[in-house]
């Protein structure tokens, strides 16, 4: 069984999210590859749910 821990996001964790989001899309076709930046746009909105 996955054990997993639920928690707020942490200022720490900005960096490895950004890289995580930009590999997870990199060969990804039909796609312009701003997944990364579209989710920093929504952290500072204030509108991101990770």
């Amino acid at each position: 069984m996955l054990n997993l821990t639920l928690r707020n996001e942490q200022v720490d964790d900005i960096e490895s999210i950004f890289n995580i989001t930009q590999q997870a899309f990199e060969h990804a076709a039909h796609t312009d590859h701003t997944e990364h930046f579209i989710v920093n746009a929504l952290r500072e909105a204030n509108q991101l749910s990770i």
